[in-house]
C-alpha cells in the first residue's frame, strides 16, 4: 500500500490534507456558526451600558451597533450569522486573499533574501530547526520563513513545538479572516500550510516578549506576516481587542504605493 504520509520539519501529515498549503477554494469556507458567542453577548451589554453615556461618540457607536446587529445575526441569541452576512463575508475574503497574493508576486526576492540574512546575522542566537520534535517546553521567540511570498512570521511561546503545530493545524475562523478591513488585512499565518514553511528559526530565551518585539522591528512591514507588532492575543475583552487594534499592521497592497509614500 502507497505510503499517503508526508514529513514536515519532523511532523507527519496526510499527504492527500488540501490545507497542507494555502489554496484560494479552501481559503473561506462559509459557517454560519458564530464561535464566540459569550463574547458578542458581553459586547452587546457594553454596547446597551454606552446608549446611556453622557459621551456623544459612544452613544453613537452604541447605536450603530444595534441597527446593525439584526444584519449579522439570524437572533438575538447570536448564534448564528445571516446567509447575506456571511456570503457578503466571504467575498470580502476572497477580494483581500487575491490582494495579498498579488502583493507578494510584487515582492523583490533579492531584497526579501538580504533582509533575512541581514536578520540571521544581527540576532546571532537564531538557530535554524530541521526538526520541531526538539522544541517541545521550549521557551523563547520563532521565526517561520514562508519563502515562497517573501513573508517572515515572528512568534512567541512557552512551548514552541506546540505553537508552530497550532498554526498548521488550526485554521483561522471564517470571521476572523479579515483583521481589520478587506483592503488592508494581512493574511493570517493560520491560514498558511506546514508547505508554506520553508525554514524556522527559533532563540531560545524567557525574556521572549522583548526579544520578539526587537526582531519584528528589524523586519520591514513588506516582508513581516504578522497581523500585529507582538501578536493578537486573543482576548475577548473590547478594552484588549482595541489595544490590539491600535498595534495593527497594514498592509500596502501595490509595492509603488509603499515607495510613493516612503518619499
Amino acid at each position: 500500500m502507497k505510503d499517503k504520509t508526508i514529513t514536515i520539519f519532523g511532523i507527519k501529515f496526510n499527504n492527500e490534507n488540501p490545507n497542507l498549503s494555502i489554496n484560494r477554494e479552501n481559503y473561506a469556507i462559509l459557517d454560519k456558526k458564530n464561535h464566540e458567542v459569550s463574547a458578542e453577548k458581553r459586547r452587546a451589554l457594553y454596547m446597551k451600558d454606552f446608549l446611556e453615556s453622557d459621551k456623544e461618540e459612544l452613544r453613537n457607536v452604541a447605536k450603530h451597533y444595534f441597527e446593525n446587529i439584526s444584519k449579522i445575526y439570524e437572533d438575538d441569541t447570536f448564534e448564528m450569522y445571516t446567509d447575506e452576512y456571511c456570503e457578503n463575508h466571504q467575498k470580502k475574503c476572497l477580494y483581500n486573499y487575491d490582494l495579498n497574493m498579488q502583493f507578494f508576486k510584487e515582492l523583490d526576492e533579492v531584497e526579501f533574501q538580504s533582509i533575512l540574512d541581514k536578520l540571521l546575522k544581527k540576532f546571532k542566537k537564531l538557530t535554524k530547526i530541521a526538526d520541531i520534535n526538539n522544541l517541545k517546553e521550549t521557551s523563547g521567540v520563532y521565526i517561520m520563513v514562508l519563502g515562497n511570498y517573501h513573508q517572515i512570521y515572528v512568534g512567541e511561546s512557552y512551548d514552541i513545538y506546540k505553537r508552530i503545530r497550532q498554526h498548521w493545524t488550526r485554521k483561522k475562523a471564517f470571521m476572523r479572516l479579515i483583521f481589520g478591513s478587506k483592503d488592508d488585512s494581512i493574511l493570517s499565518i493560520d491560514s498558511f500550510g506546514p508547505l508554506d514553511t520553508t525554514s524556522i528559526y527559533v532563540y531560545e530565551c524567557r525574556n521572549k516578549e522583548e526579544v520578539e518585539e526587537k526582531i519584528v522591528s528589524y523586519i520591514p512591514n513588506k516582508f513581516l506576516l504578522n497581523r500585529t507588532r507582538g501578536g493578537d492575543r486573543g482576548n475577548d475583552e473590547i478594552s484588549v481587542k482595541l489595544d490590539t487594534m491600535a498595534h495593527r499592521n497594514m498592509r500596502y497592497f501595490t509595492i509603488r504605493k509603499e515607495n510613493k509614500d516612503e518619499e
